[in-house]
């Protein structure tokens, strides 16, 4: 079954609000995600898990729409 935008956009809000009430999940999500990325050989500050944020492609779509990249390289 395929959610409509409307679907996909709740299910996001619900998932983020989840995440900014409960500090342990979040804690222990960007932990997970720490150890999955160490894994693999990618390093990142550690101190950018608190930015991360889960989005939807039509949501980061929109916003980069207005941001101009170093170079000249928008997406």
């Amino acid at each position: 079954m395929t959610l409509s935008s409307e679907q996909r956009i709740g299910e996001i809000v619900a998932l983020r609000t989840k995440l900014k009430v409960n500090p342990s999940v979040r804690k222990e999500l960007h932990a997970a995600m720490s150890a999955v990325l160490s894994k693999h050989g990618i390093n990142y500050d550690p101190e950018l898990s608190p930015e991360l944020i889960f989005a939807l492609p039509e949501e980061v779509a929109d916003a980069l729409a207005d941001v101009i990249l170093p170079g000249g390289t928008n997406c």
